[in-house]
């Protein structure tokens, strides 16, 4: 009989106001409930104001409240600035503030599509080289051009967003069987859809089958990702395997996106079994 364990939500929203976007990273799991929220420049994607709101702090966590990251104004939010969010929360007593926040700057890079001008490019056509320039290798879909495949301008054409820029819904759930876990992780967005579901064996953590589907994505090439999933058993469900899972489901013949689920999975498996606690790593 399967019971449950442990239930993480985020809710990832990007909206305009002037010249400045506010991503806001809704979170909830078993054991508490917050908001990282971050204002950025339009033109230059600098942090001008950060903040980590906790609503129901973990056990043991202490009491919840407001705490202002001052140390992040300045920094770009921009991938490659996990560096300097793990600098600025090194204080943070849940475990789960960096990750927000870079939910948040996630989230902050899928919108850029909707600043395009105002980040420096003329052209719809202009983003798109720029994307498969900086990007090539990086996925199945980027390491793949001239093959004609959708362009990212394509995908996204008939949507109106006004001043909402990116929304994005994730979730990772762990039930317990008593010999396995299963572990379920998904995400919606407003350019992508995806799902996987992994087997593990509770005790050595080894991923026994691992499967996954992609609903909405920018190509249909992009539904090869799901396919190097098969890669996975095996191998251990840890954070000491990172590299392994990264290089199996992800790389350029896999998904970014569903390795971060994976990786997402062991988080959640590591919360799940230290009570919501912030995992000692």
């Amino acid at each position: 009989m399967m019971h449950y364990l442990f239930h993480r939500y985020w809710l990832v929203n990007v909206n305009r106001q002037g010249d400045t976007l506010l991503a806001t990273s809704q979170y909830m799991d078993t054991a508490c409930e917050m908001a990282g929220i971050m204002r950025v420049g339009v033109t230059d994607f600098r942090v001008t104001g950060a903040r980590v709101e906790t609503y129901r702090a973990p056990e043991g966590a202490g009491p919840a409240g407001t705490t202002e990251l001052d140390a992040l104004v300045g920094v770009t939010a921009y991938p490659g600035a996990g560096r300097e969010v793990r600098r600025a929360v090194a204080h943070d007593p849940t475990g789960r503030w960096a990750d927000l926040l870079l939910e948040g700057i996630k989230g902050l890079f899928q919108a850029e599509y909707a600043v395009f001008r105002e980040r420096g490019f003329a052209t719809e056509a202009d983003f798109d080289t720029w994307f498969w320039r900086d990007f090539a290798g990086t996925c199945v879909y980027y390491s793949n051009p001239g093959q004609g495949l959708r362009e990212f301008s394509d995908h996204i054409r008939d949507q109106v967003r006004g001043g909402c820029c990116f929304n994005r819904h994730r979730y990772c759930s762990i039930t317990d069987s008593g010999e396995e876990y299963l572990v379920q992780a998904g995400l919606s967005d407003s350019f992508h859809e995806m799902g996987i579901a992994l087997r593990v064996k509770t005790g050595s953590m080894e991923i026994l089958h691992a499967g996954g589907h992609t609903l909405r994505a920018l190509d249909t090439i992009c539904q090869r990702g799901p396919e190097r999933l098969a890669m996975l058993p095996g191998i251990p469900l840890t954070t000491a395997a990172r590299k392994q899972m990264m290089d199996a489901a992800g790389g350029p013949a896999g998904c970014t996106h569903l390795a971060d689920l994976v990786l997402e999975g062991v988080k959640t498996l590591e919360l799940a079994l230290s009570g919501g606690r912030k995992p000692e790593v």
